[in-house]
């Protein structure tokens, strides 16, 4: 069987100096919405692949590492099976699909900035989302993620915040103290907050300190992890802030898991979720610096 044709090749620039190429067998879909270039790829060996301006968001053939490793911790350190929850972009809906596992949810709010990106996502990545926008407990808006949580009188169980990578517009107003003080105002008792961080790997890993750093000042309590996610050809971080954060049980993990999930994560169980959140020397560094 001879492989499918290569049409041209995607440069993901990771930093100046770095990037990465990437063979494309189909363009699903290129558009310039308000806000950003859109493009849907389907890329040799990594399958179908959400790219904003130029540089990959999730890839269908991993994306499951990165949504899972966002998700579940918060989703199952909460000390109650959440109830309501909010998820900060996200236009996949991946992480809204992780949410959704969770049989407790009553109710999942998801913000996105562009309404562009959830229609082409909803129509040509169907693996990532897999029915979540059509799930009768979530409602979709379309709007900027601060000025919601400015204008909503409501408080969830969980946040999470997966928008673009810190220091990126149209983004960088969610990576500050004042955006944490924010969210923390809209947490009920007991309420978790959760975000990606971005690169995590020396070098790289400063505007990811600088916001667990920032996270420290809100929150009391702080976990900061990582995982490799081959698409982006890097580790991965996250950051999971709460002011009674328990510490990662792995039997305590275990039973949660069996009873708030209808199917286990794939790539995550309980022995996972603790080496999840320990970060090597030079990038606990790097944010001890940062405090």
């Amino acid at each position: 069987m001879n492989p499918s044709p290569i049409i041209r090749r995607l440069r993901d620039t990771f930093t100046e100096g770095e990037s990465i190429e990437y063979d494309i067998k189909a363009v699903l879909h290129e558009a310039r919405s308000a806000w950003q270039e859109i493009a849907i790829y389907d890329l040799v060996g990594h399958g179908r692949t959400l790219v904003l301006d130029g540089n990959i968001q999730s890839a269908e053939a991993d994306e499951h590492l990165y949504h899972e490793a966002l998700v579940q911790p918060p989703m199952l350190f909460h000390g109650a099976p959440p109830a309501r929850v909010l998820v900060l972009g996200g236009g996949e809906g991946a992480t809204l699909r992780e949410v959704l596992k969770h049989d407790s949810v009553e109710r999942a709010v998801m913000v996105d900035l562009d309404e562009a990106v959830v229609t082409a996502c909803r129509e040509h990545l169907p693996r990532h989302h897999q029915g979540a926008f059509d799930d009768s407990r979530a409602e979709i808006l379309f709007q900027d993620a601060r000025r919601y949580l400015e204008d909503t009188g409501e408080r969830f169980d969980v946040i999470i915040s997966d928008v673009v990578d810190p220091g990126e517009e149209p983004a960088k107003h969610l990576f500050t103290r004042e955006f944490f003080e924010l969210a923390k105002r809209r947490l009920r008792d007991g309420g978790i907050f959760a975000m990606q961080l971005g690169p995590a790997f020396p070098k790289h890993f400063s505007a990811g300190a600088a916001t667990v750093a920032e996270l420290g000042r809100v929150f009391k309590d702080v976990l900061a992890g990582r995982v490799f996610v081959p698409v982006y050809m890097s580790p991965w971080g996250f950051a999971v802030a709460g002011d009674a954060l328990p510490s990662p049980n792995e039997a305590l993990l275990a039973r949660r898991i069996q009873d708030r999930l209808a199917e286990p994560p794939r790539s995550l169980d309980a022995a996972d979720l603790g080496p999840l959140f320990h970060l090597p020397k030079e990038l606990r560094e790097e944010i001890a610096q940062a405090r």
